[in-house]
């Protein structure tokens, strides 16, 4: 660390508070905390340990592995503070050790330099871990700062030293401040009021729930950002910090999604842990087949949505800023706009499963929602034939599977014959049978041979509503696929037995 510029006042020491100090004294105890924080932060930087992490340490023993794609991750450590956060009461737990995700990094950037978010009111669905990240920089470079993460007082640092103040108390000081508020903690409402009405600027961290921060930041005219998640050598990274083996994190984050938390609990609990996630995964699997609607507008907008799922969010959804398409042609994540996925096949399979049990006819419905999300590049077409299988329960892909179908309920199917030429799925409810095109290329094969082949195979079914879709991101493209289609005036089965089939374009983004 560097020394402390002259100016700096050095006030006295504090040994580390315990509960009972506390109980005893909370103010004076807490001040005598605030001021051995500033003593270790105001004006010094912590040294940054660049640490590296193999590929190969992440799988587990016995497993496969690519020797020649086993690359070297290398990461930013900041060591031996958390003794030192003990000092502001940080209700959550917090290691002694920091790992700067590149996140971080990039919302300090963004925070202090873009032309919308360097400035006013900010709501960040992000991590606690980041506000500590953020207090360490600011102070560093003497940067007048104020912290809250508790619901009885808040904490100053600037030229003058430290001083801890009652929430309800507004002290000229922060009129130079930066207010950090920590709303990840569950007694925390938001910023106090003190910050809302004297603070140079507030910047709250807080989980996805609108009541932690829509209407205080609609009243300053803030913005609500959304941070990226974690890539899975990250999270191996803090696993590692954290003092577990990494190995086991690439197995356990593809199946149930980047989650540091979840993934830090399963380690320190193994299969009881998982227990736990399942039973999360199912209960949110069943409010979504149960009203596909409510999940739609949470997915769509997930800040502007009343919040009804998003205490299972931990165990299915996921939050990340949603992609959008530069000028340049390459991809750029636009962090105004929440996009809700399901990020694995695996916790998809959740939802296939629940929708099964209940026999919902909402299966489109589910579709549209599941594969609406954007990919990083335009993407090929096995892949995008991938990308549509994630919301109903999947059938083999072979013709006597597609002949079992159940009557009742939904199904999805993707063909491995070859003499379904042209579709590319077949999903089913009580009402409708639709075949799927993933259409996204110059080159179009014709979907009636594939057509006629599921309707021979579907015999029990010749009297629902029969449709072709045409998927993909093009609508121009899309539309003139239906309307070549329509003038053929398309009909499948005989006289005795025929239906009419109707094509529609389903666009999305890709």
């Amino acid at each position: 660390m560097s020394t402390v510029s002259e100016e700096t006042p050095v006030v006295e020491d504090a040994v580390v508070p315990t509960p009972a100090d506390e109980e005893a004294n909370p103010t004076g105890s807490a001040q005598r905390g605030a001021n051995t924080f500033y003593n270790e932060t105001w004006g010094k930087q912590w040294v940054r340990q660049r640490e590296t992490l193999r590929q190969s340490a992440l799988a587990q023993p016995g497993s496969d592995s690519d020797d020649d794609r086993d690359e070297e991750f290398g990461y930013d450590c900041i060591k031996g503070f958390g003794e030192i956060l003990r000092y502001l009461w940080v209700p959550t737990a917090i290691s002694d050790n920091l790992v700067v995700l590149e996140e971080f990094r990039t919302f300090v950037d963004l925070l202090e330099h873009d032309a919308v978010l360097g400035k006013g009111a900010i709501a960040i669905t992000g991590k606690t871990a980041f506000l500590i990240y953020l207090l360490l920089h600011r102070l560093g470079k003497m940067r007048p700062t104020a912290i809250q993460f508790g619901t009885a007082h808040y904490f100053i640092f600037d030229k003058h030293g430290a001083v801890i103040r009652p929430l309800d108390y507004k002290d000229d000081r922060l009129r130079a401040c930066w207010a950090l508020s920590d709303s990840n903690a569950s007694n925390v409402a938001g910023p106090c009021e003190a910050f809302l009405g004297g603070a140079l600027r507030v910047i709250q961290t807080t989980p996805p729930s609108p009541e932690r921060w829509k209407e205080w930041i609609k009243q300053k005219e803030g913005s609500a950002v959304v941070m990226d998640l974690p890539n899975v050598m990250e999270i191996a990274a803090v696993v590692k910090e954290r003092g577990y083996d990494p190995r086991g994190t690439l197995e356990f984050c593809s199946q149930w999604g980047p989650s540091i938390r979840a993934t830090l609990e399963f380690m320190a609990k193994g299969t009881w842990a998982v227990d736990g996630f399942r039973a999360s995964a199912t209960t949110a699997a069943a409010d979504i087949c149960r009203n596909p609607p409510v999940f739609r507008d949470y997915a769509l907008n997930a800040q502007g949505a009343q919040s009804m799922l998003h205490n299972v969010g931990s165990g299915l959804l996921f939050i990340r800023p949603k992609s959008l398409p530069a000028m340049n042609g390459s991809v750029r994540l636009h962090r105004g706009i929440a996009q809700v996925i399901i990020p694995t096949d695996f916790l998809a399979q959740f939802v296939a499963d629940e929708c099964r049990k209940s026999h919902t006819d909402n299966a489109v419905e589910i579709l549209r929602i599941l594969t609406s999300g954007s990919e990083d590049r335009i993407i090929s077409r096995g892949r995008h034939k991938r990308k549509m299988q994630c919301a109903m329960g999947y059938l083999d892909g072979t013709l006597d599977a597609l002949k079992r179908a159940p009557l009742g309920g939904s199904f999805y199917w993707a063909p491995s014959d070859r003499n379904f030429s042209g579709i590319d799925a077949v999903l089913g409810n009580t009402k409708d049978i639709f075949a799927l095109q993933a259409a996204i290329s110059e080159s179009h094969t014709s979907p009636m041979p594939g057509l006629g082949s599921a309707w021979q195979a579907l015999s029990r079914f010749h009297k629902r509503n029969w449709h072709l879709v045409y998927v993909g991101n093009r609508k121009e493209a899309l539309n003139k696929l239906v309307k070549d289609f329509e003038k053929t005036k398309p009909t499948l089965g005989g006289k005795r037995s025929s239906r009419q089939v109707q094509v529609w374009a389903w666009e999305i983004e890709l």
